[in-house]
């Protein structure tokens, strides 16, 4: 659940500037990097959706299996290397943004057409790859992050029996996050009337 907050905190700020939905975003990084744990969603390369090539020049050679002809092969590739997650993610919507065949993923609303789209649109060649999307939406309950805020205050008001923690899960994001964003020394001593940033 820890990897889920992390990144779920940045797919949904992500999606407010791109358009991409924050739940495809994260369901993909679990998916693709095994929940963060992968050689190369780890530090140094920090490549959580598998995307081949170079960023900004940087890469890292790594042997991966592919669906072609009815059949699993394995293959060395260069993918890209990044400076952090957060890139990483920017990269993924990037990707989806500037690439013709994935123009139905942009303001999509519905994670099972987007599961579907991305997969039709040649991200992987799994062939099961919409199912298991979507049984990762489902079973973590991704949806939440796509919802945005309406109302043009970042801010919240701790009411009683609130904790940091609870507050951060129901707005997508970490306490850690948020006792940064507000200074709070102490994650644990919150009071009833604090005005709290959320970005």
């Amino acid at each position: 659940m820890d990897f889920i907050n992390i990144i779920g905190a940045m797919a949904q700020e992500d999606m407010k500037k791109t358009k991409i939905l924050a739940s495809l975003t994260i369901a993909q990084a679990i998916l693709e990097s095994n929940w963060g744990k992968s050689s190369l969603a780890q530090a140094p390369n920090y490549n959580l959706f598998g995307i081949k090539g170079t960023y900004k020049g940087n890469y890292v050679i790594k042997p991966t299996s592919e669906f072609e002809n009815g059949k699993w092969i394995k293959i060395n590739a260069k993918f890209r290397k990044y400076p952090s997650w957060r890139e990483s993610i920017a990269d993924h919507s990037a990707l989806f943004n500037s690439m013709a065949r994935y123009k139905n993923l942009r303001g999509c609303t519905d994670y099972k057409l987007a599961c579907k789209y991305v997969r039709e649109d040649g991200y992987a060649t799994d062939p099961g790859y919409t199912q298991k999307l979507i049984n990762l939406i489902e079973a973590n309950n991704l949806t939440r992050f796509d919802k945005v805020s309406t109302n043009n205050t970042n801010t919240y008001t701790v009411k009683s029996g609130d904790t940091l923690s609870k507050i951060a899960s129901k707005y997508g994001t970490t306490y850690q996050e948020l006792a940064k964003i507000n200074n709070i020394k102490n994650p644990n001593l919150i009071y009833p009337g604090q005005v709290l940033k959320l970005t």
